[in-house]
């Protein structure tokens, strides 16, 4: 039985107290040789499980590479459930800047191929349902919204040169339904779009002035794209790139970014007009959350090059607490918010033990921003000859396998054994009722080691 504890130990990234919830910080590696990895969009889905886009761009010569647009489905305790490679038209060698919605049934994606707009249309597998590359150049950072009519608005840049921001508006199907330019200085590019409350939306730019100065311009925008007033923030007292925007419960936004080692959080009012201003030192933002009435949280990458993320009072006035994770070589993308009040982080870096290969970041914290996890685990490719599910379980846990299942073994992470049982089937129903709630570990045929969440 000690044996067994040391393997089950070893093996969980995970916590098992139901008010801590889950925590983990994994690598994920694409399917391919010579493959590196790089994660954008990361959202937790319905069945409490996360769901991750990369970019690997695969060597096919001496000289030659491909980006391959992935799509990572894990469960709750992070372990991968299926990787698809999503199908891209022909004469589309390289994959930018993807970004992942949920719909009822399927998953939508949006980024660019060879800098031009392509939607991808997936069912709940991962599994491509139609694609649209609309010959729209919208360069290297694309951002997307679901709207409420079923379609999506996205958000691009014209050209890399006199570029002016693009936005485009699809219906379900993928089919363009309207498209805008708008520009009022020399370089506008595209940061960040969302929908508003009012039917509308709200558009975030980066410009460069005629002289050099570089400005962040929101566009207020309706329900077709026309403009209803705009903003500029000249006077930030140092040379801003914002990266998001949110619509806040009041009415009003909450912009965030920064440059080089340093962030900024700037709230505005619903017309525009800016409420404060937060610089943060060594902390560049890259998304912010908020907490209604409580407090503030911004996704950054560490001066040092790792995750981070800070807490910030509903004010502006301080920051409350800052978290890194990692070693010193990793990059933040994004964040979401998860059901039980955590965070799921994404982001790519290199592992400790393999520095010459990229991995996509998965990091799951508590609602304070803690790893329970003192250790930094590679995750190495999983067997999935054993399917358990559903992942979370309420009552019964079923557990199938092309081959017959000899034996089932549940404990929890301190190697305590709460259920052992033969068996001489395919198919398992294991009751877990009076099993009580946190993370569990099951071992299939003495070999096979999986996680579960009992809620």
């Amino acid at each position: 039985m000690k044996a067994l504890s040391l393997l089950l130990i070893d093996l969980a990234a995970c916590v098992l107290s139901p008010a801590q919830g889950v925590s983990f910080f994994r690598y994920y590696n694409a399917p391919f040789p010579n493959a590196e990895n790089n994660s954008y969009s990361v959202i937790q889905t319905r069945d409490l499980g996360y769901l991750f886009t990369g970019v690997t761009p695969v060597q096919t010569g001496p000289f030659d590479f491909e980006g391959k647009m992935m799509l990572f489905k894990t469960d709750a305790v992070g372990d991968t459930q299926w990787v698809k490679k999503l199908d891209l038209p022909d004469g589309c060698p390289d994959a930018n800047g993807y970004v992942v919605r949920e719909l009822n049934e399927g998953y939508l994606v949006a980024g660019a191929c060879t800098y031009t707009l392509i939607l991808v249309r997936t069912d709940i597998h991962g599994d491509t349902l139609w694609t649209r590359h609309t010959g729209h150049y919208v360069g290297t950072d694309v951002s997307m919204q679901l709207t409420p009519d079923g379609g999506c608005i996205v958000a691009g840049t014209t050209s890399m040169t006199n570029d002016s921001a693009r936005v485009i508006k699809f219906d379900n199907l993928g089919h363009e339904q309207w498209t805008r330019t708008y520009k009022h200085w020399p370089s506008q590019r595209a940061a960040d779009i969302r929908t508003t409350t009012d039917g509308g939306y709200m558009l975030l730019t980066n410009a460069v002035t005629f002289t050099g100065l570089s400005v962040p311009e929101v566009f207020k925008l309706d329900a077709v794209g026309d403009t209803m007033w705009t903003a500029e923030y000249l006077d930030t007292g140092y040379v801003p790139v914002m990266k998001t925007i949110i619509q806040t419960a009041d009415g009003g936004y909450m912009v965030s970014g920064g440059i080089g080692s340093d962030g900024q959080l700037m709230k505005l009012r619903a017309d525009g007009s800016r409420d404060w201003s937060l610089m943060l030192p060594h902390y560049p933002s890259y998304g912010v959350y908020e907490d209604t009435a409580h407090a503030w949280y911004s996704l950054a990458m560490e001066y040092s090059y790792k995750i981070g993320l800070q807490k910030i009072t509903y004010s502006g006035s301080s920051v409350l607490w800052s978290r890194t994770y990692g070693t010193n070589a990793e990059y933040a993308t994004d964040f979401a918010h998860t059901q039980d009040g955590g965070f799921i982080l994404t982001g790519y870096g290199r592992y400790m033990d393999n520095p010459d290969s990229v991995f996509n970041i998965l990091v799951r914290t508590d609602a304070e921003g803690v790893l329970s996890t003192p250790a930094v685990h590679h995750i190495a490719p999983e067997k999935h000859n054993i399917s358990v599910y559903p992942n979370p379980a309420t009552t019964i846990l079923n557990i199938t396998s092309p081959d017959k299942i000899n034996g089932v073994i549940i404990c929890n992470v301190l190697g305590q054994e709460l259920f052992n049982r033969c068996y001489n089937t395919a198919q398992v129903k294991v009751d877990i009722a009076s099993i009580p709630a946190g993370v569990y570990i099951i071992k299939v045929n003495g070999s096979e080691v999986k996680r579960f969440v009992k809620q």
